[in-house]
């Protein structure tokens, strides 16, 4: 975890400790007041012996990479595909909760990240989450189909 005095204060909500999984939400939570390098600068440890580093790991997923097409612009396509007709603005707005099913899963069951199964499983759950409010009377095989094809989609 990212500790710093000057880390990322929020206007409403005083300073932001970050925590690789964090990012998401603070970026969010900043959004309209700080640029993503401003958010860095802010967030970087003040190091007194930088030479004393010997390893530095990145988590490149949403936070140096970001897919393109978006995730809900894939969402939307393969949708779209299999005749569900959903506007990008919706999907984008589902995105958070989908962003809340992902960390609240990943405590939940850390194990997940184990096997390709599980994987798999893991990110059906997360689309069928995100695409529930958009099949009509929760039509779950048909909400299944959707969730396997987009998770197909980024495999």
């Amino acid at each position: 975890m990212v500790t710093h005095p000057d880390a990322v204060p929020h206007p409403t909500q005083g300073a932001i400790n970050l925590a690789p999984t964090d990012w998401p939400s603070l970026r969010s939570a900043c959004q309209g007041y700080y640029t993503q390098s401003q958010i860095i600068e802010k967030a970087i440890m003040v190091l007194e012996q930088p030479q004393a580093i010997r390893t530095i790991f990145f988590d490149a997923g949403y936070t140096l990479l970001y897919p393109n097409p978006s995730t809900a612009e894939i969402c939307q396509q393969v949708c779209q595909r299999l005749n569900l007709h959903v506007h990008l603005d919706e999907v984008e707005s589902r995105m958070l909760d989908a962003e809340e099913y992902f960390f609240r899963q990943s405590r939940q069951r850390y194990q997940t990240w184990a096997s390709e199964e599980a994987i798999t499983e893991f990110w059906v759950g997360y689309y069928m989450n995100l695409l529930r409010s958009f099949v009509e009377e929760h039509d779950e095989p048909r909400m299944y189909q959707l969730a396997l094809a987009v998770t197909q989609e980024f495999a």
